[in-house]
């Protein structure tokens, strides 16, 4: 499993670094990879039988000056498709977004309004979100999975593109040896122009059980925003409510 700022945020990130790769065909199946990259994050399938989860996450942006603001993401999810992001700093919400169902919002707590989200932008948020769904199987969430064996300098990789359309991919190069998801880069087409992320993950620590990508980094041009796991809980106790848009 996965858990990076990049995830909800993507579609807000510009930009993506390059690697040098060699592709070949692969030697195991999508659904191998799947159950053996299960095996590594979720052994004992604590995730994929969970309800909910709650997740909080410290968000600094990098520069060559060296860290600046710290924010805090919190992400809530019940089942089967109820998500609830909020950043805050100092403690207070800045900004956010919440699916419910078919319906969807971004809330801006500074100027106190609530936006639908277009429904144009829906299923992108959607298959981001349902790849750290718990029970969730890529082949499930696209339509269209092509897996290669690839090579690089740093290491080997299974890598899955994935799309439901032509216009917006998904890359997932999952580490040959640990088959924990090493990196992820998008490609996004949305009226306003396209959007590319490539976010990477540092370091996996264990919670509850489950093998969370807790150190992440995802590239912006000449600077870069980390994220870093500060809480994790699985099954927390939430309620529908909780999934309403707020009255600001």
């Amino acid at each position: 499993l996965f858990y990076t700022a990049a995830v909800p945020a993507a579609l807000l990130f510009a930009g993506c670094s390059t690697m040098s790769e060699t592709l070949s065909p692969a030697d195991i199946s999508v659904d191998e990879l799947q159950r053996r990259k299960d095996m590594a994050s979720d052994p004992e399938g604590r995730f994929a039988r969970s309800k909910t989860y709650v997740m909080r996450q410290e968000i600094s942006d990098e520069s060559i000056f060296g860290s600046l603001e710290k924010k805090m993401l919190e992400l809530k999810y019940k089942h089967p498709d109820k998500v609830k992001c909020t950043v805050s700093s100092d403690g207070e919400p800045v900004s956010g977004y919440i699916i419910n169902g078919s319906s969807a919002w971004t809330i801006d707590y500074k100027s106190r309004k609530v936006y639908p989200i277009a429904p144009q932008n829906m299923e992108q948020l959607r298959n981001l979100l349902r790849i750290n769904t718990p029970s969730s199987k890529i082949k499930d969430v696209f339509k269209n999975v092509k897996l290669e064996f690839c090579s690089t300098p740093e290491k080997d990789f299974y890598k899955l593109t994935c799309s439901n359309n032509e216009k917006n991919t998904f890359e997932l190069y999952i580490d040959a040896e640990t088959y924990l998801t090493y990196r992820m880069r998008t490609t996004i087409h949305l009226p306003t122009g396209t959007v590319r992320s490539d976010s990477v993950m540092q370091s996996y620590s264990l919670y509850e059980g489950v093998r969370i990508a807790d150190e992440s980094v995802s590239e912006t041009g000449d600077s870069s925003q980390k994220q870093k796991v500060v809480y994790y809980k699985l099954d927390a106790p939430l309620t529908d409510e909780d999934f309403d848009p707020p009255v600001l």
